[in-house]
């Protein structure tokens, strides 16, 4: 399903907006129904092909979506919508390169195309190549002030360039645009956690819970940003949700051991410590030698 996914814009058709609203409502069976109206015409045209990739994606069906989208290039080959959503299923999958040079023609197709620019640096962000992926969020944000998701994405790449004042302004602009977005609350709250403004981060990750109570980003900043202000009962009820969310978060069993270590309670401190360690974290290791040493 898309709820929950990555921030990547995908360009939707009014046919495809049928299932995606429905994932957005929350109605799992009327969106199933109308994927399955929308994936049963036998149009064999390029918008055909395209509002099934567009429905396939939605239902979380990545290779089927990318297939359909290549049936719409292969009938018009500039199709830059095609392209662009093309690359946003192919990021999903991991083949970032392949998603770059799906934006890349888009963009060739169409250089004002906000949407390709910001997929593209979302591709370029998850590539570690920050400058470029900051560029690219320039470029779609001055054409589309209005998108919270390439706000979101440009401030990400600030901040990772540690121009976290930027990033903090990019973030409010995001929260302003769409006051509804989770991640542009969660992405806020980071910035302001690295600044030192603990409070104010606190409330940002409330304000993205609220939105979203399922995400465990979230959960574990506000367990950060309550264990800085020495508030370590709440903090590890964030870490207990975190690890109910994602048992496979090293970080948040980690951050469960110290908050239940700061709270004097060093068995359960322990049993986090070794989960921990057992899914890779080094730190928890470290813990659990200095325990060790301690006769703890």
């Amino acid at each position: 399903m898309i709820t929950g996914r990555s921030a990547f814009l995908v360009i939707i058709s009014l046919i495809g907006l049928m299932t995606l609203a429905l994932l957005m409502a929350g109605c799992q069976d009327e969106a199933q129904e109308a994927h399955g109206r929308e994936t049963s015409t036998n149009s064999n045209t390029a918008k055909g092909w395209y509002n099934k990739g567009v429905s396939f994606y939605g239902m979380g069906q990545l290779e089927q979506s990318l297939e359909c989208y290549d049936r719409a290039i292969v009938i018009n080959p500039d199709y830059a919508e095609a392209w662009n959503n093309r690359g946003a299923a192919l990021r999903e999958l991991g083949r970032l390169e392949d998603a770059l040079k799906s934006c890349d023609r888009a963009i060739e197709i169409d250089s004002n195309d906000a949407y390709a620019w910001a997929n593209k640096g979302w591709a370029l962000n998850d590539l570690a190549r920050w400058e470029e992926a900051l560029k690219c969020y320039s470029r779609a944000t001055a054409m589309r002030p209005d998108s919270a998701e390439a706000w979101c994405g440009k401030a990400r790449a600030l901040g990772e360039l540690s121009r976290n004042e930027e990033s903090l302004e990019c973030y409010g602009k995001a929260t302003e645009v769409n006051p509804n977005l989770a991640e542009a609350w969660s992405g806020k709250g980071a910035a302001l956690g690295k600044a030192g403004r603990y409070e104010e981060s606190l409330e940002c990750y409330e304000r993205g819970i609220e939105i979203d109570a399922g995400d465990p980003g979230a959960w574990y900043g506000k367990g950060v940003a309550l264990s800085k202000l020495k508030r370590h009962k709440e903090s590890l009820r964030c870490f207990k949700k975190v690890t109910e969310i994602n048992p496979n978060s090293a970080n948040a069993w980690y951050c469960k051991g110290a908050a239940l270590g700061n709270l004097g309670r060093l068995v359960g401190s322990r049993s986090a410590f070794e989960v921990a360690a057992r899914l890779g974290s080094q730190d928890a290791r470290s813990a659990l030698e200095q325990m060790n040493s301690d006769g703890k």
